[in-house]
């Protein structure tokens, strides 16, 4: 089956994906055609066996970003004013990722830094995620520390904790993502699960394949947690992908991490600014 750009540029049909048609029987090119819109090159994040293991060159999750002093870290703002400081997700080095000829708006040189404020449902507020894309090699930086939250603050707000996140390296690996409930049509759901659930099972249960991965390529982490990059997933992403929003980065509770989050942490851009490089447009979306 041939699977689409992750930057789609056509319109979905949405005799396919409305509920008024969820019981109907499609034809079998109606059921090709939203199995070749739902599905997505995307990557997988995989936590190394064990925190000291070398994952893929300057990719990690949680821990402390080598990010350049020449950018501040960024800051939930309160009537213009910092309020208190996100949490630092991820360092995604973009030459590290086996993206291949997928993925044509994403930058292949520099670093990725993903902060998040992850006391607050996020539904696409601004403010409340930054990504931040720096050209240069930041091997050579130093970790920046976090800093301290206000006194004040954590009376006000459900801060889950002060401290940085576990510092855990990660593999990547290339996959095709299949979003079962881009549709809502019961017998494509269905068949889309039948697809789902044995691909699932194969890609996280076996071991990483050198073709399609970088880094340590020793046993996976995985432990039934899926972190991803432009993954869609569930009944949200399908009106995310609809507006053709890109899934920058998804993580997931992990408590290797200590990220006790509602469920998922999705960061997102419109491709519009992506292929302006204009990630302060990114956006944060709660996916439960």
């Amino acid at each position: 089956m041939a699977v689409a750009s992750v930057f789609p540029d056509f319109d979905h049909p949405e005799h396919l994906i409305s509920r008024e048609n969820e019981f109907r029987q499609f034809s079998q090119e109606e059921m090709d055609t939203l199995f070749a819109l739902a599905t997505r090159p995307a990557l997988l994040l995989t936590k190394t066996e064990f925190r000291e293991m070398q994952g893929a060159p300057g990719c990690w999750l949680g821990g402390l970003p080598t990010l350049p002093n020449s950018h501040d870290w960024p800051w939930v703002l309160r009537d213009g004013e910092p309020y208190y400081p996100m949490h630092h997700l991820a360092q995604i080095r973009l030459d590290s990722l086996p993206m291949g000829e997928d993925f044509e708006l994403i930058p292949r040189q520099g670093t990725l830094f993903f902060f998040a404020s992850t006391a607050e449902y996020q539904e696409g507020t601004p403010g409340t995620v930054s990504v931040i894309h720096v050209e240069g090699d930041v091997s050579g930086c130093a970790e920046r520390p976090m800093p301290e939250f206000p006194p004040e603050v954590l009376d006000y707000e459900d801060v889950e904790t002060t401290d940085p996140y576990a510092r855990w390296p990660v593999t990547v690996r290339r996959f095709d993502s299949l979003n079962w409930e881009f549709s809502q049509n019961r017998v494509w759901q269905q068949a889309a699960l039948d697809r789902v659930v044995p691909a699932g099972k194969a890609l996280f249960e076996s071991r990483v394949d050198p073709a399609t991965a970088s880094g340590d390529l020793r046993t996976p982490r995985y432990g039934g947690v899926v972190h991803t990059m432009f993954d869609f997933l569930g009944d949200r992403d399908r009106n995310l992908m609809r507006k053709r929003h890109i899934p920058l980065l998804r993580i997931e509770t992990d408590e290797d991490l200590g990220f006790l989050y509602f469920h998922y942490l999705g960061i997102y851009i419109p491709p519009e600014a992506l292929k302006a490089r204009d990630f302060s447009q990114a956006f944060g979306w709660t996916l439960t």
